[in-house]
């Protein structure tokens, strides 16, 4: 069965979907808390593309990217599927086909 999209995304907007979540781990073995709103919690997050504005070329569909840390909406679900905003290009610092195995380096 095919999905079928909820929602399109505005010029200059990316939805996103599957934004990382959760504690990350340094590969020292320090733990970086999940954002919290306090300088402890700070830190950028994969998510996976959902849909693009009109006049964005260079993202597409279905790719990983690295999102600014605040540069995302809260999560809202529509139809079941859980989505955030991305302001583009502010708020991406990178874009990957595949979600990568991410560790901090330091």
């Amino acid at each position: 069965m095919e999905s079928k999209k909820v929602l399109e995304a505005c010029k200059g907007k990316v939805l996103v979907t599957e934004l990382e979540t959760g504690a990350q781990q340094l590969k020292s073995g320090i733990i970086i808390p999940d954002d919290d709103g306090t300088v402890n919690g700070i830190h950028e997050r994969w998510a996976k593309v959902y849909a693009v504005g009109s006049d964005i070329t260079d993202i597409v569909e279905g790719e990983y990217i690295l999102i600014a840390h605040g540069r995302w909406s809260r999560t809202i679900v529509v139809d079941g599927v859980k989505l955030n905003l991305v302001d583009y290009p502010k708020g991406v610092l990178a874009a990957a086909p595949e979600r990568p195995e991410y560790k901090y380096p330091h």
